[in-house]
């Protein structure tokens, strides 16, 4: 009882003495207190260093599984900020020095590591990603559902609405982008190009000049009527040059005209070419895209037709 009550009073001591010393005292000591403990390191045996090394772990680990949840969030948080702030305050040099020293203190460690550990630690690594897809797909499931209205021309951010605002708050800009977004979606691809006759959205295409559509028609040769529209993606550019652009329908790309209503496989036995894609998704949003170039091979229509079973 003696001994713990002269260890509080000296730790009190102690506490009370720091609070009163000043920096510069205090910075020197901590640099003796460090510079000692370093050479006593150093001194050890590596016995006893690894025997340290394992202790000090099973306390940690310890320490970790007795915290509270939120006390860990707020000291992973404090320890991302620290280590945000040490790499700010790095030169590009010391960055890449030390990720170099990262990576080879990593391959060491898996090199000298059992097939058994191994095995352990790719089960483990599998397990952490599960998890994280689990509470991220929690997350966009409690994110709330985005009811918008595009029917509208003038549609704002207002109409967005969320289950939980608390946890998605929208800036200024981010109001601001949305407004934008709304107003450009708000007609849908219905504006048709009338060189190339593909449909666009309102801001990718631009309306003719009705005071240079004479000289347009005249030089160029084509048929441009009023309130026409032209995209600006490639059209445009080659029309102000007096050209076509070498996706305009007058070079043979016309689509004809279907014969009734046909079904898929149908379209496909009569169709001139036979494209070949590769599509794929995005890694966010899911949306679709062509990857690579797109292959036309020729069919011949009349063989097919020979080949095909007829009716008596």
């Amino acid at each position: 009882e003696l001994k713990q009550h002269d260890r509080e009073k000296n730790a009190n001591n102690m506490r009370v003495s720091r609070a009163s010393m000043p920096a510069e005292k205090k910075k020197t000591i901590q640099e003796a207190v460090a510079s000692n403990m370093r050479a006593l390191r150093i001194a050890k045996p590596e016995e006893l260093k690894q025997h340290d090394r394992v202790k000090n772990a099973n306390n940690m680990r310890q320490t970790r599984i007795e915290m509270p949840d939120l006390e860990k969030s707020i000291l992973s948080k404090k320890f991302a900020m620290s280590m945000r702030n040490l790499r700010s305050g790095q030169s590009e040099k010391e960055r890449l020095a030390n990720q170099k020293k990262n990576a080879a203190g990593m391959r060491a460690a898996r090199e000298s590591m059992t097939d058994e550990k191994k095995k352990l630690e790719k089960e483990k690594a599998a397990a952490r990603m599960r998890a994280l897809r689990m509470k991220r797909k929690r997350e966009n499931e409690n994110m709330g559902k985005v009811n918008t209205n595009f029917e509208t021309k003038n549609s704002s951010v207002e109409q967005i609405q969320y289950e939980q605002p608390a946890i998605f708050k929208l800036n200024p800009f981010d109001k601001k982008t949305i407004e934008n977004f709304i107003d450009v979606m708000s007609d849908f691809p219905i504006y048709s190009c009338c060189m190339c006759n593909i449909l666009y959205f309102k801001d990718k295409i631009s309306r003719i000049d009705p005071n240079t559509l004479h000289i347009i028609r005249d030089k160029s040769k084509f048929d441009a009527k009023n309130d026409t529209f032209v995209c600006n993606a490639t059209c445009r550019k080659h029309l102000l040059k007096n050209d076509f652009s070498n996706i305009a329908e007058k070079n043979f790309l016309q689509t004809g005209d279907f014969p009734g209503q046909l079904n898929p496989t149908e379209v496909r036995m009569i169709s001139q070419r036979i494209p070949f894609m590769k599509i794929r998704s995005f890694p966010a949003g899911g949306q679709r895209m062509i990857s690579g170039p797109v292959i036309n091979v020729p069919a011949d229509p009349q063989k097919k037709r020979l080949k095909l079973p007829r009716k008596n």
